[in-house]
């Protein structure tokens, strides 16, 4: 006898108790489950509204986790937008500034130290650091007050 198929409110639910999940996400994953579009549309609707789906929820956390791994202020909007979640640059820095302790700069110091310790005398050495920090979603002003041109 084969077991019931879950129904798309269950599966998100489950999916929900793991961790955050934009409505993005949790929409493509009942798609790869074979859930209905409108099935998975009622079932979202019944989460945001219970307050389980929370875009706001979702946007912090991605915030605190790429903040802790580094990443500046454009590239984790780029990240939100790539999940879904739209943001302005405004709104994005006041949340990061809440959800990290330390600030662009002070984030930007500990990389060059531990990367680049020899950024400030190597002309090279400070080319690498600076299109690095750059591809971390940095922006070149903040880069160029931490770090000194050899």
């Amino acid at each position: 006898m084969k077991a019931p198929q879950p129904d798309a409110y269950s599966l998100a639910l489950h999916r929900l108790s793991v961790r955050e999940y934009g409505k993005k996400e949790l929409k493509a994953y009942l798609k790869r489950k074979g859930i209905a579009e409108a099935e998975a549309e009622a079932a979202l609707g019944r989460l945001i509204e219970e307050g389980t789906l929370s875009e706001e929820r979702y946007m912090l956390a991605v915030i605190r986790s790429q903040a802790a791994r580094g990443k500046g202020p454009a590239y984790i909007r780029q990240k939100l937008q790539q999940k879904g979640v739209h943001v302005s640059q405004t709104e994005l820095r006041e949340h990061i500034g809440n959800a990290s302790i330390e600030d662009e700069s002070e984030v930007i110091r500990k990389i060059i130290e531990r990367k680049y310790p020899q950024a400030h005398k190597d002309r090279a050495v400070y080319r690498r650091a600076f299109q690095t920090l750059l591809r971390r979603g940095f922006s070149a002003s903040a880069i160029q007050k931490v770090l000194k041109v050899p």
